[in-house]
């Protein structure tokens, strides 16, 4: 079992030797400009967030990378504000070296809800899944510059239940992203 290990350990060592320039972690920070969709969402101001985590970019092939993320994200209206823990998992596609696109499935796990200054997070789902699409320019110093459309699959807004009777309520987040991000 340890030779096994071992030998697990050198082969490990050796992918990520040979495709270390490829591969990599960063970090990524930036505005949300987040507003609420639905057909139960009425006129509503947008509100202007911010989101900041990491990511991993890992190479398969020379112009196609998996890169899963975990963000701190503020989505929501001016009037109902969510905090989210948000893990994308996105294909990304290389067009050139700098010029790349992605999209893939979101998980945002929501830590708070606030309406107005009360706490209204009960009424809301604790998990929303959303489609990201977007496209990134990264410099050679790993600097990069991202846009990034971010928006619910389903109501985001728990069911309401009154007498026997449920109510079910349309309400998706929608998020615009720039960003700027730093790869190591």
């Amino acid at each position: 079992m340890k030779k096994l290990l071992f030998i697990a350990a050198i082969s490990l060592g050796l992918v990520a030797s040979t495709s270390a320039q490829e591969n990599g972690f960063g970090v990524r920070a930036g505005l949300n400009i987040a507003s609420a969709t639905g057909d139960d969402v009425d006129d509503v101001d947008g509100l202007m967030g911010f989101h900041v985590g990491g990511f991993a970019t890992v190479m398969i092939g020379d112009a196609f990378a998996v890169q899963p993320e975990l963000l701190y994200s503020t989505k929501g209206t001016e009037d109902l504000t969510f905090s989210y823990i948000d893990i994308p998992v996105l294909a990304k596609y290389y067009f050139t070296e700098n010029i790349s696109a992605l999209a893939g499935p979101q998980i945002g796990l929501l830590m708070s809800a606030d309406n107005d200054g009360t706490d209204a997070k009960d009424f809301y789902k604790s998990m929303d899944l959303a489609f990201a699409i977007g496209g990134e320019y990264a410099l050679d110093m790993g600097l990069s510059f991202g846009v990034r459309y971010t928006s619910s699959l389903g109501s985001v807004a728990e069911d309401f239940e009154f007498a026997g009777t449920t109510t079910e309520f349309d309400v998706k987040n929608s998020v615009v992203q720039i960003a700027l991000g730093y790869k190591f």
